[in-house]
C-alpha cells in the first residue's frame, strides 16, 4: 500500500494551474471531474429558486465557488455565504448553506465526509441533492438526523419560505 502524501493548504495553494479544479480534503488532493449539463441545470435552477427567498435578500448565492476550511478546499455546486463572511481573497470557513448536487463520479463515502466537514466548519445546512430520486436530504448543524424533502422545500435556513422543487428537477 502506498503511502498518502497529504499537503498543507499553503502547499495547495502553490500547486501549478491544473487541467480543472481541485478539492484539498484534510490535507488529500481530489480532482474535480467536469459536470455534465443536467448536473448543471439543476444547480442553476437551485440557485434560482434560493435568491427568490428571504435568504438571498442582500446575499449572494454561488454555484462552484471555492470555501476554505482550515486544511481543507470545499468547492460546494450551490453555496451562501454568511453576510460579511471573511475572507480577502476567497471565502474562510464554511458556507452558510453548502449544496452538494449528486452525480455518478461521487460515492456516499465522499458525500459523508464533506457533509461532515461543511457541518464542523460552521456550516447552518448543507443540502445534498438526488436528481434521479427528485429530492433533497438536508442536514442541519446541531440535528442527529437529515430530512428528506420532495415537493416542497422548507427550512430555517431559508427564512420560513419554501422552494418547489418541481422547478428544479428536469421533468423525466
Amino acid at each position: 500500500m502506498a503511502a498518502r502524501t497529504t499537503l498543507t493548504f499553503a502547499e495547495f495553494e502553490r500547486l501549478p494551474e491544473s487541467a480543472g479544479p481541485l478539492e484539498l480534503i484534510e490535507g488529500e488532493v481530489f480532482p474535480v471531474p467536469p459536470a455534465e449539463r443536467p448536473h448543471n441545470e439543476v444547480a442553476r435552477r437551485l440557485q434560482k429558486q434560493i435568491e427568490k427567498t428571504k435568504l438571498a435578500d442582500g446575499t449572494d448565492v454561488y454555484v462552484e465557488v471555492g470555501f476554505r476550511l482550515d486544511e481543507s478546499w470545499l468547492i460546494p455546486d450551490v453555496s451562501v455565504p454568511f453576510p460579511g463572511q471573511p475572507g480577502p481573497r476567497f471565502f474562510e470557513g464554511a458556507p452558510r448553506l453548502a449544496v452538494e448536487v449528486v452525480s455518478a463520479s461521487n460515492t456516499a463515502r465522499e458525500l459523508e465526509h464533506k457533509v461532515r466537514l461543511y457541518l464542523r466548519g460552521g456550516a447552518e445546512e448543507v443540502w445534498v441533492v438526488y436528481p434521479d430520486a427528485k429530492s433533497v436530504w438536508v442536514y442541519a448543524s446541531g440535528k442527529r438526523s437529515a430530512e428528506c424533502h420532495s415537493g416542497m422545500l422548507k427550512t430555517d435556513v431559508l427564512g420560513g419560505e419554501a422552494i418547489d422543487l418541481a422547478a428544479v428537477f428536469p421533468e423525466a
